[in-house]
């Protein structure tokens, strides 16, 4: 329950609303737990991953307080009777920190604490959600509200959302300083605990918003793991030692090109693509099998780097006159591939629904067992990153022992930066699977936000990307303090 002396004398629902809403923001202190809890003894303090006790995780309830509560690391929660029927549900929601690299400056030092420990040091208030149950009409509850917040409503004041398909609600504004209210009177289908009786269905939430500056839910959520590491496709050319024309011939494929999406002449692989790559694999029958390998792996570099006509729609391209040339064109691009030794198969993108398979990639590992060409291999491989199928989760393990094995066989180099970043999405991935099923221990969950931090941190230390490292240094700080991972994570997960 909500600690409660302030509505000591409280004759109506206005007074008793009154009383609380001057208890009901962080407008004291800098904002942490400790001082939070000193001011409201008794309310339930939670970190996250801990069982949510107000409602069913599955529930549109827990989805709408996913929307509106963001990554948070300290949550501290109660309830009260506010009189003639309504109730108040208030959560206090704490962030980690947010950096930003300026002029070059110096980031702060990574944490040395963890856990519980680094949750209650570094996280700071950021928003209070009141949610009031039972007001009966909830618009003339709103305006109530709307009378008592400090400050003016600003422009727009009680206007619809123009997208309640995003965020299921109605929208009225009050600000104060850097202090700022949202009302909201919700859609009772989406936010309204299943089983919930009709006359407490109506309901309205108040939401503050006025943490210190510095705090709060991280924007960008993806970096690139490539960026900064050398074109590959270029260093195997060199390593094939093939005369520069087919050379030339097989980088002319991996070339920016110019114009928007459409306006690029379709890439008819039967007639430009495949001719080129046989002269490529052609070249390589009296190579030496380092260079055969390094061959193999630009090949598969420009197959895995086109797209073509014949395997772009269905039922048939618009480079083709009719679906039975379609058809036809895609079935001589095939037999053309086999010819080569080139498997396809279906994509794991919408569109293409069918592409290159990646079959030459282990043809290609088994010619160089070790040395130079081995390590782009590795690289290609892993470059192929760990990612999540549209309906399933995905398992990173055979990944991430590739990743780690090719860390332990080869000392740091120019790749080593891109494997630790790739390796830390593989973690993250696995965390946020994790997280998510129930019979995985809350131990085992632990350790893998542990390995992707680590990760980070190794990558910290290596890159040269500038840009990216305040992102880094604030998703090692969460995922030391327990939360689960952000940057790289689908999204879909959290």
């Amino acid at each position: 329950m909500l600690s409660a002396p302030w509505f000591a004398g409280a004759q109506t629902l206005e007074s008793a609303l009154t009383s609380y809403l001057a208890h009901s923001d962080g407008n004291a202190g800098s904002g942490t737990i400790a001082e939070w809890t000193a001011r409201h003894p008794g309310e339930l303090v939670e970190a996250p991953g801990d069982p949510d006790p107000l409602t069913d995780p599955e529930s549109a309830h827990a989805t709408k307080n996913r929307k509106l509560e963001g990554r948070w690391c300290l949550r501290s929660t109660g309830a009260a009777d506010l009189g003639d029927g309504v109730r108040v549900v208030r959560t206090a929601l704490f962030y980690p920190p947010l950096v930003t690299q300026i002029y070059d400056g110096p980031l702060p030092q990574l944490p040395t604490e963890s856990g519980d420990a680094l949750r209650r040091k570094g996280c700071r208030l950021g928003v209070v959600v009141s949610e009031f149950e039972g007001v009966g009409d909830s618009h003339p509850f709103a305006e109530i509200l709307a009378g008592m917040l400090p400050g003016k409503p600003r422009p727009g004041h009680g206007d619809t959302d123009a997208n309640p398909a995003k965020d299921y609600w109605k929208l009225e504004f009050s600000t104060s300083g850097r202090s700022s209210y949202r009302i909201f009177v919700h859609d009772t289908a989406v936010i309204v605990p299943t089983g919930t009786p009709a006359a407490e269905q109506a309901g309205v939430l108040l939401k503050w918003e006025g943490g210190p500056p510095g705090y709060g839910q991280p924007s960008a959520d993806t970096i690139d793991p490539e960026v900064g590491e050398p074109w590959l496709a270029l260093r195997v050319a060199q390593l094939a030692q093939l005369p520069q024309s087919a050379t030339f011939a097989m980088l002319a494929f991996l070339a920016p090109r110019r114009g928007e999406q459409g306006e690029e002449p379709p890439l008819i692989c039967s007639e430009q693509l495949t001719p080129v790559v046989r002269h490529w694999l052609r070249l390589t029958d009296r190579s030496a099998p380092q260079q055969r390998a390094a061959a193999l792996l630009l090949a598969h570099e420009v197959l895995g780097g086109v797209d073509c006509a014949e395997f772009e729609e269905t039922p048939y391209s618009a480079a083709f006159a009719s679906e039975d040339a379609w058809h036809d064109a895609k079935a001589k691009l095939e037999k053309g591939f086999r010819a080569l030794g080139i498997e396809t198969a279906k994509s794991a993108r919408p569109f293409p629904p069918e592409a290159y398979a990646g079959n030459l990639l282990p043809k290609a590992l088994r010619l160089a067992p070790t040395g130079p060409v081995n390590e782009l291999v590795l690289v290609a491989g892993l470059d192929d990153r760990c990612s999540t199928p549209a309906f399933t989760d995905p398992d990173c393990t055979e990944y991430i022992q590739q990743g780690e094995s090719f860390l332990a066989r080869y000392p740091a180099d120019e790749w080593t930066p891109t494997v630790h970043l790739l390796l830390a999405e593989a973690y993250s991935i696995q965390a946020a699977v994790s997280a998510g099923d129930s019979e995985t221990p809350a131990a085992e969950q632990a350790d893998l936000r542990r390995k992707a931090a680590a990760h980070y941190r190794a990558w910290y230390a290596t890159s040269k990307n500038d840009r990216d490292r305040a992102l880094v240094w604030q998703e090692i700080w969460a995922l030391d303090a327990g939360l689960s991972p952000w940057l790289m994570a689908p999204s879909q997960m959290r």
